[in-house]
């Protein structure tokens, strides 16, 4: 009964008030023991019924320890789990809106690049069609001017493109990226191209 109600007062109270109940318990019983066995007897059994108390406190405390810090552990890997989560919706958040700043940054590009250029083309088309008929040599100048913005701007979208695509392959050898760069820039002109590259 007394080990019973020790381990109920660690148990139930803190660590600290039950060693203290513990502790008057064990006296109250070493009293009791006294009482009834008298001098030596009685305060040796006291003394040992007060051992076997305190040791059973203490395993009781050691186990109310060990499953304070599993519930600790359980809660901080929950917490890790979570802030796990939180970061890779973070980190995805963060790549949609690099994604959105590039396009806004490519479509910005294309406009005032490229829809500039072709404004002005197809305005140098329009005066170049009126003029045609009566001065041909100024029509022609027009036509080459458009001829010109055309090419820069061709060459500006080739740029940015070029800057979107993976490039070629570090682990290629040079003879294979050369081979795969003349296709590409034969795709792009509809000009035949013959590679040859010496072994060495």
């Amino acid at each position: 009964l007394i080990v019973n109600v020790s381990l109920l007062a660690v148990i139930r109270l803190s660590t600290r008030w039950g060693m203290l109940w513990t502790g008057f318990i064990a006296l109250m019983n070493m009293g009791i023991q006294y009482y009834g066995g008298g001098f030596p007897q009685g305060v040796v059994d006291g003394f040992i019924n007060g051992l076997v108390i305190f040791a059973f406190a203490a395993f009781a405390s050691s186990l109310l320890e060990a499953d304070w810090a599993r519930r600790e552990a359980q809660q901080l890997l929950s917490d890790l789990q979570a802030a796990h989560r939180q970061l890779q919706e973070y980190a995805a958040q963060v790549e949609e809106l690099a994604v959105a700043r590039e396009r806004d940054r490519l479509s910005r590009d294309l406009h005032d690049t490229l829809g500039h250029r072709l404004t002005v083309s197809i305005v140098q088309l329009e005066g170049a069609e009126r003029l045609i008929a009566a001065e041909p040599e100024r029509a022609s100048q027009m036509v080459n001017t458009v001829r010109q913005q055309l090419n820069e701007g061709l060459s500006e979208v080739r740029r940015t493109v070029g800057m979107l695509r993976t490039p070629v392959s570090t682990d290629l050898s040079l003879p294979k990226a050369l081979h795969e760069l003349a296709i590409e820039f034969e795709k792009a002109t509809q000009l035949p191209i013959r590679v040859t590259v010496p072994d060495s």
